[in-house]
């Protein structure tokens, strides 16, 4: 189960006792700029899950409805991943409305099974989670602070379990936070990539990129 204890980890570059260190951050290569008619549901090639909770917007991907939903882009990746999201603006930021990505997803469908990263713009915070079978989704090491400016929201997950979460306004400043879930089942899987949304209908994303 899920619910069990996970190991311990560390924020920022470098853990205190030797365990692993965050790496060089990097974008991942572009795989949606979201050009296309505007409407919802999302009907777009390579991607799949709760389409209805999506759409287009001016050439941007929209969330429309604070139901949460979790879009993942196909084909999987493999058991090293990254995947990011460039901030669009928009509504959604009141406390508790999150926006993030998925890694590590193990179907196309369902809310289980997978890694979320959630970013909670109104109060400057991430946080990783794990889900697996009927749940519980459950939080690894609580929540950290990200820059107030954040707009680029990137995650890699490798497969020795680690976790490195980078968040600021570019590449270049995000600030990396570090987490382990090797605890969780499909740690070392491969598995889709995608976005996830909490109660934040009238977010904009501009692009996203996976790899």
């Amino acid at each position: 189960s899920s619910s069990s204890a996970l190991p311990s980890s560390s924020v920022g570059t470098s853990s205190s006792t030797g365990g692993p260190t965050c790496g060089a951050v990097a974008a991942p290569s572009t795989a949606d700029e979201f050009d296309g008619t505007d409407g919802s549901p999302l009907v777009r090639s390579g991607w799949d899950g709760d389409t209805a909770v999506f759409g287009l917007s001016n050439d941007r991907l929209r969330v429309f409805s604070d139901n949460p939903g979790v879009i993942v882009h196909t084909p999987a990746e493999g058991s090293t991943q990254q995947a990011s999201l460039e901030f669009g603006g928009g509504t959604g930021l009141l406390a508790g409305e999150r926006v993030g990505l998925v890694l590590k997803k193990q179907a196309t469908t369902g809310a289980c099974d997978a890694v979320y990263v959630m970013w909670e713009p109104a109060s400057s915070t991430v946080r990783v989670q794990v889900c697996e079978g009927a749940g519980p989704t459950v939080d690894v090491d609580g929540t950290a602070s990200v820059p107030a400016n954040t707009a680029y929201v990137s995650a890699r997950a490798s497969s020795n379990g680690v976790v490195e979460v980078y968040a600021g306004s570019t590449s270049l400043t995000a600030t990396c936070v570090l987490r382990v879930t090797t605890a969780w089942t499909h740690a070392g899987s491969g598995g889709y990539v995608g976005i996830a949304a909490v109660g934040a209908n009238g977010v904009l994303i501009n692009k996203f990129g996976a790899q």
